[in-house]
C-alpha cells in the first residue's frame, strides 16, 4: 500500500493542534523567542499551531482532492513539496527538544549560544516553509491541467 501526500499533512495536522495544546496547557510561559538584529519576536505555541495546522490540513485536503478526481499532480514535486513542509515540521520538533536540553540550568552554555541556535533553528525552518509554498501551488496547476 502506497503512502499518499495529504496522510503526512493531516498527520501533521493532528500533531501540530495536540502538541500546541498540550505545550498551551502544560506550560504557563509556552512561547519561542527568536532574536533578528536588535529585535526579539517573541510567539507563542498555541499561535504557531493555530496559524500552520489549517495550513497542513488544507494542503493535504487540495492533495486528497485531486487524488480524487483522478487528476495527477507531478510526482517530484510532491516529493519536494512534502519533504519541506514535513521536515520543516519535524526541524521545528527537535528545535523544541535542543532548545530545551540546553536551557537546563545545570548546562553550561551561554544563554547568547541558545539565542544563536533558536534563531537559526527557527530561520531555516521559515525558510523551508516559504521554499515549499510555491512548490505547492506549482504541483496543484500541473495536477489541474492533467487529465
Amino acid at each position: 500500500m502506497k503512502i499518499q501526500a495529504y496522510s503526512f499533512f493531516w498527520t501533521a495536522t493532528i500533531l501540530i493542534v495536540f502538541l500546541g495544546t498540550l505545550l498551551f496547557v502544560a506550560k504557563d510561559n509556552s512561547t519561542i523567542d527568536i532574536n533578528i538584529g536588535d529585535t526579539y519576536y517573541v510567539i507563542a505555541y498555541v499561535t504557531l499551531a493555530i496559524f500552520f495546522a489549517p495550513l497542513y490540513f488544507i494542503q493535504g485536503l487540495c492533495y486528497r482532492l485531486l487524488l480524487k478526481y483522478n487528476k495527477r499532480p507531478s510526482p517530484s514535486l510532491t516529493q519536494s513539496h512534502t519533504l519541506l513542509s514535513i521536515g520543516a515540521f519535524i526541524g521545528f520538533l527537535l528545535l523544541l527538544l535542543i532548545v530545551n536540553i540546553m536551557h537546563n540550568p545545570d548546562n553550561h552554555l551561554g544563554s547568547t549560544d541558545l539565542v544563536k541556535t533558536k534563531t537559526i533553528g527557527m530561520l531555516t525552518i521559515l525558510f523551508a516553509l516559504l521554499l515549499a509554498q510555491p512548490i505547492f501551488l506549482m504541483n496543484m496547476a500541473v495536477g489541474l491541467r492533467r487529465k
